[in-house]
């Protein structure tokens, strides 16, 4: 079963909130000076068939983001539960 934890990623690319794709928000807020938005799985169809942090980052990346961080969100960063990442 998928996960529908939102993503949070932060980048140096500054998008209009206008045009981006549904389910991708811009958030208001800086932070670490990074641009920061949100990915509502449930409604990104981009994101149909991408199941990892590396997959979502080229993702990103091939949509015109620059420098991007998967950032902590949930319990998640990305697809990754927190507790996976400190095994």
């Amino acid at each position: 079963m998928r996960r529908v934890v939102r993503i949070w990623f932060s980048s140096t690319t500054n998008f209009s909130e206008v045009g981006l794709e549904h389910g991708l928000i811009k958030n208001k807020q800086l932070y670490n000076g990074k641009w920061t938005y949100t990915i509502l799985p449930e409604r990104y169809s981009s994101l149909y068939g991408i199941s990892d942090n590396a997959k979502l980052i080229k993702l990103l990346e091939n949509k015109g983001f620059e420098n991007i961080k998967i950032e902590l969100l949930e319990g998640y960063i990305g697809f990754e539960k927190v507790t996976e990442l400190s095994k």
